[in-house]
């Protein structure tokens, strides 16, 4: 696909590339349970202090622990997700239950999903054989926005947004209804002055040069419909999600490309029935891709796929047991200038039997799943147990599986050439955590830990094949041990009413075992060991507020860990003042120490002070 291609020069440069909804009453009894009971770790991203931002997905996944999200360099450019050392391709993002994203691979753009449009994150790692092979590291669940909200943006880089959404509830003496409508467009001159240091293999403190990046420039529209009906015998529920996007592609800054365009246009639809034992999905994603003025590394032509897909559910109750039966079955079919037509089929079948329950709950599934000519078994066990009130030890252990996506199977990409002969990746991970929650109306206390490994076998790996020309190989084995930690607490009485304060901590060590002086036992491209979040709100009256701070520890940008890219710390602020009503004024500042010659992506630099204002019409949320 075209982000491969955007891609090529890192891929080169690194001559390896990086191995490794809101429940309700007609739902409860298919969905896994959310809380810890089935052992999985999950954090639930807390959006509401974040309204008056202009955020995308991206943004709003910097404070989860466990995930780093990788920035190309601009407030709207392309960025991507690693959970626990994962790959993009390996991390699920699903809008109510739905995949987004191509079958060509890539991971999914974060940039292309405004916070705007949602009302809730829920973020999962660990591979869980529930949600099937494309959640091998782990998933992100997103469930559309529910209330009426608008927010105007301006500010630095060129920058101007616009996003309104309207909910209508309805009833008749048949049902209850709910409607809404979403729209956003946001767009970013994204020119920026940098500094870099000219000569980094030379050690010494080399004079910075100052340098302007180019043919950064993103605009992005979306739109998201949905409608929702209630009645005795089920739930009907309906969406739609657009999105058009039109940027440039910058390339790094050791090969500029200049002319460099890419538009894209996807859409994805999804209809639902739901009883208290059943669960018929339908869903359909398609898209369009068309780049121009590239060269041999951003490669021109057009692309458009189409995938549909269903996920049956069955439940019943056994005891004090609860029977879980899903399938699977579907399509997709890929279409590209330089790269021929592609159709995969693909089928699956999965059982789990849960224990929601009592002091001692659990969950223990397996699923097979079949795409083309790749077969994979999905087994999974999880459980938690309460210790006393509020406090509960969970543990889990689970298998992955990804199949290769269309683009490392089939396309060419400049400097990237494909394999069809890859075999699919493989996992075994585990987490063994224990989660405190103390609720209150002067103090809502929450607490998690975990620790968490990871065995990736098969693993798809670039290596050079030919001269400057690299190919994806199942060369890679590694593994990835860690610490997570995360911990939130508000006031809700006294002088400090409104205060809030959050933290998040990732320790990872992400291992290369694949043969050969160069790599084993060095640590994976792109997975820094460290990262700390930290941040405080105030919400009371007419004001809100915000500060937080990201560190992020030094990441190797090769496999023979000769290059990096340094530490960094992002500081960023906001402070919003209640007009009148639900009107809302706010000034958002990123990167407040003005950093500018910092980097997630060796070649593709972050730009320095960012100051956006806002006004916004912002109700409660429902």
């Amino acid at each position: 696909m075209a982000r491969r291609a955007q891609l090529g020069w890192l891929v080169v440069a690194l001559v390896a590339a990086s191995p490794a909804r809101a429940d309700d009453q007609n739902s409860l009894t298919i969905r896994a349970p959310r809380p810890a009971a089935d052992g999985q770790t999950r954090t639930k991203v807390e959006l509401e202090s974040r309204r008056l931002e202009a955020e995308h997905l991206g943004d709003v996944l910097r404070s989860v622990p466990g995930a780093l999200a990788l920035d190309f360099g601009g407030v709207l450019a392309t960025t991507t997700i690693s959970l626990r050392g994962g790959t993009a391709d390996e991390a699920a993002v699903l809008l109510d239950g739905v995949p987004l994203g191509s079958p060509a691979g890539g991971g999914l753009d974060l940039s292309l999903v405004p916070a705007a449009l949602l009302s809730q994150v829920l973020v999962e790692r660990g591979a869980d054989a529930r949600l099937g092979a494309a959640a091998m590291s782990g998933a992100i669940e997103l469930t559309p926005a529910k209330s009426s909200r608008a927010l105007l943006t301006a500010g630095s880089l060129g920058t101007f947004g616009a996003s309104a959404s309207l909910a209508r509830d309805f009833v008749t003496d048949a049902a209850w209804w709910r409607a809404t409508i979403a729209l956003d467009a946001r767009r970013s001159a994204g020119d920026f002055v940098y500094h870099r240091d000219p000569t980094p293999e030379t050690a010494g403190d080399d004079p910075l040069v100052t340098m302007r990046r180019a043919n950064n420039d993103a605009t992005i529209r979306s739109v998201l419909v949905r409608v929702e009906r209630r009645a005795p015998e089920g739930k009907l529920s309906g969406f739609a999600f657009g999105t058009w996007t039109d940027r440039g592609l910058p390339g790094p800054i050791f090969s500029p490309t200049p002319t460099a365009r890419q538009d894209e246009k996807t859409l994805v639809a999804d209809l639902d029935w739901r009883t208290k034992t059943l669960e018929l999905p339908l869903f359909a994603r398609t898209g369009f891709l068309d780049a121009t003025g590239g060269d041999a590394v951003t490669l021109s032509g057009e692309q458009t796929y189409l995938d549909v897909g269903t996920k049956p559910a069955y439940a019943r109750p056994l005891g004090p047991l609860l029977l879980r039966l899903s399938g699977l079955a579907g399509g997709e079919r890929f279409d590209g200038t330089y790269h021929g037509h592609h159709t995969r089929w693909r089928g699956g079948l999965g059982v789990e039997i849960a224990r929601e329950r009592g002091r001692l709950t659990g969950s223990l599934a397996g699923r097979v799943e079949m795409w083309g000519n790749a077969v994979g078994l999905l087994p999974r066990l999880g459980a938690s147990v309460a210790i006393e009130r509020g406090l509960y030890l969970y543990a889990n252990v689970g298998g992955g599986f990804r199949p290769p996506s269309f683009g490392e199977l089939y396309y060419s990409a400049g400097p990237i050439l494909p394999n069809p002969d890859l075999l699919p990746e493989r996992s075994w991970t585990a987490d063994l955590g224990a989660r405190y929650q103390r609720p209150g109306t002067r103090l809502d206390l929450e607490a998690n830990g975990a620790l968490f490994a990871g065995l990736f076998q098969d693993q798809i790996i670039y290596e050079m094949f030919s001269g400057s020309l690299v190919k994806p190989f199942n060369l890679g084995q590694a593994r990835t041990v860690g610490v997570e930690g995360e911990a939130r607490a508000s006031l809700g009485e006294g002088p400090l009413k409104g205060l809030g304060a959050s933290t998040a901590l990732t320790l990872l060590t992400a291992t290369n075992l694949v043969p050969g002086p160069n790599s084993y036992g060095n640590d994976l491209p792109y997975r820094p060991r460290a990262r700390v979040d930290g941040r405080l709100t105030y919400a009371r009256g007419r004001v809100r507020a915000s500060a937080g701070v990201d560190w992020t520890a030094q990441a190797f940008t090769n496999t023979a860990n000769t290059r990096s890219v340094a530490p960094f710390l992002d500081v960023r602020a906001s402070l919003g003042v209640r007009v009148v009503a639900d009107a809302w004024l706010s000034v958002e500042v990123r990167n407040a120490l003005d950093v500018t010659d910092r980097a997630c992506l060796e070649g593709y630099p972050l730009p320095g002070r960012v100051v956006l204002a806002h006004l916004g019409w912002i109700p409660e949320e429902r």
